[in-house]
């Protein structure tokens, strides 16, 4: 359920910018639209929306520009190690690269009844970086390894008897790789699947109806129950919670044992492998829960606090009991990422009221980042914890780099198209 951007440039603008060349972001069509951390914390990947990418240091040199796609890039990660970049485009393929800007494998949908190529929403990692799992627009999801040969499919047949479309919209790996959870938005459905080999199997739902296609075997599934058949099929439980509609993202806890859920109903569950509901965050005694939509729930990294992000303008510290610990509040405007340092003891929130901001766990704000002159869409430490990488659009364009006293030390801008 992890997850920013950056620069590449060459112009390269640090607190110092001048006037000219932030006179060149507002102008140039191009723009930054996704950046990230290497897993080291030493290089940063920036995505335009001309279809190129950039590597750079921390200092801003680029060290490699990748060209390939033909379409805006919306997503980029690294793999585990760091060796390997994988890329989606709007062109709606997924690509993978290695860090000398060489194209790998280039990953694209099936060709539908009308004759049109599936494209490709969004393309993840396994824990070991060996296999990669896409989305489609058709609702499918595929399983690959990285020489781009199709392991498995993950259908949902069975909305054409319902009469919805379901639209997916994440999916995250346990911490070994071996189950799977999608999470969708029209419907609100989160289904949980083995992906053990040879067989991928369905295990459990929280709500809704799927079906599954593994290697060429059709298996139905019918309306809230849960099924295994790897080993031989036996009814498990479903995830359920009265009340609780659309469900919009799932992540796994760092054991892979807890499940923790969002949801249009200003909440936050927290469930256990078989279907159990162990707590719902919603707020307790002194303290309020979210007022609106609950967009982003993620663990700390020993998996003990939960922190979660609304549309209220707050973010929100939990235990596992679903008690509230903290509120940060002071952003003037929607918060739209928020994460904690490798550390686990603090917390940076971006917003669309132009900042960031770094937060100690009992909800004190440290450190305003101010700087973008649009909204702040996403901001993330690096892995060595001294770091902040936040990225920003409209007319802003830019991703900038922070020290922890919240000092710009880069901005990255997207290369002109002109």
């Amino acid at each position: 359920m992890n997850l920013i951007k950056i620069t590449l440039v060459c112009i390269i603008l640090s607190i110092s910018a001048n006037v000219k060349g932030a006179a060149h972001t507002v102008t140039n069509p191009n723009e930054i639209t996704e950046a990230a951390f290497s897993p080291d914390g030493n290089k940063i990947i920036t995505a335009f929306s001309d279809g190129t990418m950039k590597l750079c240091n921390l200092h801003g040199t680029c060290l490699t520009t990748f060209k390939g796609h033909k379409e805006s890039i919306d997503s980029v990660i690294f793999n585990p190690t760091g060796n390997r970049i994988l890329t989606t485009s709007l062109d709606g393929t997924a690509k993978l690269w290695n860090l000398e800007g060489k194209c790998l494998t280039t990953l694209s949908g099936d060709i539908g009844k009308k004759g049109i190529r599936c494209k490709i929403k969004f393309a993840i990692f396994n824990p070991t970086g060996n296999r990669i799992l896409t989305a489609f627009n058709d609702d499918t999801i595929k399983l690959w390894n990285l020489r781009g040969w199709c392991l498995a499919t993950l259908n949902d047949l069975n909305k054409h008897k319902i009469g919805y479309k379901v639209d997916l919209l994440s999916a995250v790996f346990n911490p070994t790789g071996n189950r799977l959870l999608t999470a969708s938005f029209d419907v609100g459905i989160i289904w949980l699947w083995s992906l053990q080999q040879p067989n991928t199997t369905f295990l459990q739902r929280l709500f809704g109806y799927t079906t599954i296609t593994c290697l060429g075997n059709l298996e139905e599934r019918t309306p809230f129950t849960i099924y295994s058949w790897y080993p031989p099929d036996y009814l498990e439980s479903t995830l359920y919670s009265e009340g609780t509609t659309n469900y919009t993202t799932a992540v796994f806890d760092p054991t892979g044992n807890l499940i923790l859920t969002t949801s249009h109903d200003k909440t936050a569950n927290l469930w256990d492998l078989h279907g159990n509901c162990l707590a719902t965050l919603r707020g307790h005694a002194d303290h309020k829960g979210h007022t609106d939509h609950v967009f982003l729930a993620i663990f700390n990294s020993p998996g003990n606090l939960i922190l979660t992000a609304s549309r209220d303008k707050t973010a929100k510290l939990w235990d596992l009991l679903g008690n509230c610990l903290a509120t940060f509040q002071g952003h003037s405007a929607h918060i739209t990422s928020a994460a904690f340092n490798p550390a686990g003891d603090r917390v940076v929130t971006a917003s669309c009221d132009k900042t960031a901001k770094i937060w100690n766990l009992d909800g004190t704000c440290l450190v305003t980042l101010k700087g973008h002159t649009g909204s702040a869409f996403s901001a993330t430490f690096n892995s060595k914890g001294n770091r902040i990488l936040t990225t920003s659009g409209y007319g802003d364009r830019t991703a900038k780099l922070w020290d922890l006293n919240g000092n710009c030390l880069v901005t990255f801008l997207a290369p002109s198209t002109s």
